[in-house]
């Protein structure tokens, strides 16, 4: 005589309802998920997967199985077998309590629904801006490259304002990292940019963090002005006074190591033709460029399918800047990671390498 028992198990922690379970289907669960049950302290880039465990002669429905995340449903996000199951989240999880829920059935019809809970703590971090400069204290001219410059702490999403003192128009630039805590926006000076007194203003943000500090010294933006192209001058405090005429006189730098100008790290992008990379370093410095596709399965957790698309050295022009063209792979599927490392080199100076990863949409 088989036995019959409430619909509601808890199995290890985990709670599995549905309807009244015969006692020889209680081996139907799931194990040996990922985050434990009630585990604290999770990181909020975790992947959250488990094992689908049955009896014998049973087996998962995949096309039945239904995994919610906080009440949003991301199956289609997921990679779901007859055995496995892993969601890996496209952003961060939020801090406090997360609710995992996983219903399916088995082969033979039979309902299940499997639910746990763990908790995630978001890093502390205190934001700081050491200095903020930029480059157009003196006027730029029409076709000028604008350059401003933060240092602050690092990991952060960095973004510089162009606030205009006479229009009280707010331009906002995203700022690319190029090194640890030093973040560069750019612009090119348009011919119909003629402002003189704009306050300029960066940004830095971390989860629900954020900071400003303004530069010292407004912009000036002049079309008529013959365009010089300089970059920002990293000033540095010395016991020495200059005349003006000597500081004037001094040459301005761009940073050695390569900062990629129309992609940045994590951006998701269409390489059906291939891909363009824009970007700056010192003038003719050399920059060597390797860009690599990679495909993913498991939600993410394994990499299948290396491929080298290229590995490349150009020159950058008088100005800093280069552009590469990356030929599109053979095969683009949904969510393929690109990873891309530039070096730059000048004499017998060598950069640190910038990286930064594209997703495919």
């Amino acid at each position: 005589m088989k036995h019959q028992i409430f619909s509601t198990l808890t199995v290890t922690g985990i709670a599995v309802t549905g309807l009244l379970v015969p006692l020889e289907a209680q081996a139907q669960r799931v194990v040996g998920v990922n985050p434990g049950v009630e585990t604290k302290n999770v990181s909020p880039e975790t992947a959250i997967s488990g094992l689908f465990e049955t009896d014998k002669g049973e087996e998962i429905d995949v096309d039945s199985v239904k995994i919610l995340v906080n009440g949003n449903d991301v199956t289609e996000q997921s990679t779901i077998t007859p055995n496995f199951f892993s969601y890996r989240p496209d952003t961060d999880l939020p801090s406090g309590q997360n609710r995992v829920k996983v219903e399916y059935q088995n082969t033979m019809g039979k309902q299940r629904s499997v639910n746990w809970t763990f908790s995630v703590e978001q890093p502390t971090q205190v934001l700081e801006i050491e200095s903020v400069t930029h480059n157009a204290k003196e006027a730029l001219g029409s076709g000028a490259t604008f350059l401003a410059t933060i240092k602050g702490t690092p990991n952060a999403e960095g973004s510089v304002l162009l606030i205009s003192e006479e229009t009280n128009k707010v331009q906002s630039l995203q700022a690319q990292e190029v090194s640890s805590g030093v973040y560069v926006a750019n612009l090119n000076v348009a011919p119909e940019s003629a402002l003189n007194k704009v306050v300029i203003v960066g940004r830095l943000q971390h989860n629900d963090q954020m900071i400003h500090a303004a530069a010292e010294g407004t912009a000036r933006f002049n079309p008529s002005v013959a365009s010089t192209n300089e970059p920002a001058v990293e000033e540095e405090a010395t016991d020495t006074v200059e005349t003006e005429e000597k500081s004037s006189q001094t040459a301005a730098t761009y940073p050695l190591r390569p900062a990629f100008l129309n992609h940045q790290d994590g951006d998701q992008v269409n390489a059906a033709n291939g891909l363009v990379l824009k970007g700056q370093t010192k003038p003719n410095a050399e920059v060597n460029i390797e860009v690599n596709a990679k495909r993913r399965v498991l939600g993410g957790l394994v990499d299948i399918g290396s491929t080298d698309l290229i590995n490349k050295q150009v020159v950058a022009d008088e100005n800093g800047q280069f552009e590469v063209n990356v030929p599109a792979p053979s095969r683009l599927p949904s969510g393929l990671r690109y990873k891309i490392q530039a070096t730059a080199s000048q004499g017998e100076e060598n950069s640190e390498t910038t990286e930064i990863k594209l997703i495919q949409e």
